[in-house]
């Protein structure tokens, strides 16, 4: 469902609740956002446990190919939220990296049974980058979830006239199937509420975004 479709609804809902007055456009862009955040919030937490969740989380999951500097520090991208894993290649041989706390790594450093090799790696994630031992250069791959693009709907105005801007708007990047959930909270935060005649109007606008 594409950006303007949404504020088009939710404006309809507004207007039968008399409160289309109050509410803007850019008011329904940050509770969509702060819905969107949410939602991916909740999903996190029960992530891989079903094929359902990983599917819908699966717009925002990247893959990052890295070579450690001889420190061993990984610096992590802006739209970082949420680290799912890593490993490292030696030799063609992919080694998955265990991720420790800060006692546990001190622990393993002083230990001789469980000392970092570049076989068997660790890392420790602080605020905004992955420390990796042995603190030599290495190279491998992570995933993490980014942020969702914040979502934008755009219009031009001459006079009178609103034209919808599409190619200045930005869209939601989850699967459809998963948008409703996003709206519906969305709703609430604007102080709406998807009674009956609203989720029958919805249901009709996502049967024409699919024809």
């Amino acid at each position: 469902m594409n950006i303007d479709t949404i504020h088009t609804f939710i404006k309809q809902v507004a207007l039968r609740k008399e409160r289309l007055g109050f509410i803007t456009d850019g008011d329904i862009d940050l509770a969509l956002d702060r819905s969107q955040l949410e939602e991916l919030q909740d999903k996190f937490k029960d992530y891989g446990a079903t094929q359902e969740l990983h599917d819908s989380l699966s717009p925002f999951e990247v893959a990052v190919p890295f070579t450690a500097a001889s420190g061993g520090i990984i610096s992590l991208p802006s739209d970082y939220i949420h680290f799912l894993g890593m490993y490292t290649t030696v030799s063609g041989v992919r080694y998955p990296v265990s991720f420790k706390n800060k006692d546990e790594v001190v622990y393993a450093m002083q230990s001789q049974v469980r000392t970092p090799s570049i076989t068997k790696p660790i890392a420790y994630q602080n605020a905004g980058t992955i420390q990796l031992y042995p603190e030599i250069i290495q190279s491998g791959l992570y995933w993490y979830l980014r942020r969702p693009a914040v979502p934008n709907a755009n219009y031009t105005v001459s006079g009178r006239i609103v034209t919808y801007n599409p190619g200045g708007s930005t869209q939601l990047e989850w699967n459809e199937v998963y948008q409703s959930g996003i709206i519906a909270r969305a709703l609430v935060y604007l102080g709406l509420e998807l009674d009956d005649a609203a989720t029958i109007q919805f249901a009709e606008l996502q049967k024409q975004e699919t024809k």
